[in-house]
């Protein structure tokens, strides 16, 4: 379990920032995220999410309007970093 830090204030174990990529139909959102293994469930959750980009967007306003439904001002699109992506996780 080397990939795994103990957290000093919990009896969890966290997995540092990784990238993940959310299809959207128009291209890929790109988050960093923060999993927790918790021992008692046996299982990683999401605690902590960030849009940090996108990925092979070919449908600009496929992407915006998901940004929309997640809550981001669409128009922030023309900000973010493009990623590469090399296919599934």
């Amino acid at each position: 379990m080397n990939e795994y830090e103990r957290d000093s204030n919990e009896d969890r174990v966290t997995i540092k920032d990784k990238l993940s990529y959310w299809p959207t139909g128009g291209g890929l959102l790109v988050f960093r995220i923060r999993e927790e293994f918790d021992p008692n469930f046996d299982n990683e959750f999401i605690v902590d999410r960030q849009l940090v980009g996108v990925a092979e967007v070919e449908d600009k306003k496929v992407v915006q309007d998901i940004l929309k439904i997640y809550g981001y001002d669409p128009e922030i699109i023309d900000d973010l970093p493009v990623y590469p992506y090399d296919g599934p996780e």
